[in-house]
């Protein structure tokens, strides 16, 4: 029979001290094998195998594991914010399966309490979060918001069809001075107060607002004052004016402004917009009194590149003059379906020219 040096797994099998040394390793170590990892092709395949293993090995690789992941993204619906204890057991397989992104792992329940504790509670363990999905999680409340100010390097925020976050739960975002990127699409509880809470965010540069039907000139005031705002979307915000529009016309930063469908738009409202000098991109599609009268004020925005018109009442003259007046404009949409009247969603036969050039 053969001898001699037993492979090292069987010696880590012979000798069980070896699994105290792996957990003793210095946790720059760790550091390094991380960045490692995430520079090699299990990545490009498997984004989140690798944590998910890592955090296996012990509770206090486990508890490292949580602390460097910067980017989760929550699955759609999957779990409520109120979770019982047992589903932050350690080394559930089945919690990390679901987290998704090149950095992203299991939830650790060393730092939980047993019973039941907050989704929210459960993730201020992040601390190194960078990037929050709550996207599609209809079931996310304010409760679930509550302790995120504790993520004090998160930097995108997405709260996309969380249609139970109301203005309250706007509040406890403060705290979150380095966010940049914040969802609200379909938060139809969020309001003109809940703007009031997150104007304070001195470095949000993108903000959506994508169906906020409580939105009106009221928020828009306090939109007025996030200056570093370069994109924003207002898109279904139907009950926002041109007093509104003045508040807007601060925003001398701003690059992309969505008003699709916001009906009540006019000429006024366009002309209110001229000190956005920056602006490049306009989406005014079905906007039904953008009409022949706003062809003056839109060109008044001279460094448009693409300009969406879909759905609005100009006439081909109108609209060939705009192309005269803005000398940097690159594409302008004009869909259009026949018999149609704006607030009316029914489509039928499509005659669409997409970005006309």
């Amino acid at each position: 029979m053969a001898t001699g040096t037993p492979p090292a797994d069987s010696a880590v099998q012979q000798n069980p001290s070896c699994h105290g040394c792996w957990d003793a390793l210095p946790l720059h170590i760790l550091d390094n094998v991380k960045l490692q990892l995430e520079q090699s092709e299990i990545c490009d395949y498997m984004p989140y195998q690798p944590m998910k293993n890592l955090r296996l090995v012990s509770r206090r690789w486990c508890a490292w594991a949580t602390g460097a992941i910067t980017c989760l993204i929550l699955p759609p619906a999957a779990w409520d914010s109120a979770t019982t204890f047992s589903d932050f057991e350690y080394g559930m397989g089945d919690v990390s399966s679901m987290l998704a992104w090149n950095d992203s792992g299991a939830l650790d329940d060393s730092e939980v309490d047993p019973g039941t504790v907050s989704m929210g509670l459960a993730l201020a363990s992040f601390t190194a979060l960078k990037e929050l999905s709550f996207a599609g999680r209809n079931r996310t409340s304010d409760d679930c918001l509550r302790h995120l100010g504790a993520l004090s390097s998160l930097t995108k925020l997405d709260l996309c069809g969380c249609g139970r976050v109301t203005n309250e739960g706007l509040t406890f975002l403060g705290a979150l001075t380095r966010l940049t990127h914040l969802n609200l699409g379909r938060c139809r509880k969020i309001g003109d107060s809940g703007l009031g809470y997150i104007a304070g965010l001195p470095s949000l540069a993108k903000l959506n607002l994508f169906g906020c039907l409580g939105v009106t000139d009221g928020g828009l005031n306090y939109l007025g004052t996030i200056t570093s705002l370069t994109k924003l979307s207002l898109n279904n915000c139907s009950a926002i004016t041109q007093e509104g529009m003045v508040c807007l016309a601060r925003l001398t930063s701003l690059t992309y402004l969505d008003l699709a469908w916001c009906g009540r738009i006019s000429a006024g409202a366009i002309n209110s917009l001229s000190p956005l000098v920056s602006l490049v991109e306009l989406n005014c599609c079905g906007c039904g009194q953008i009409t022949d009268s706003c062809v003056r004020p839109l060109a008044a925005l001279a460094s448009l590149t693409h300009l969406n018109l879909s759905y609005c009442p100009l006439s081909d003259d109108s609209v060939g003059l705009l192309r005269s007046l803005l000398p940097a404009l690159v594409h302008i949409r004009r869909d259009w379906i026949p018999g149609y009247a704006c607030g009316n969603y029914w489509l039928s036969e499509i005659n669409s020219d997409p970005w006309c050039d």
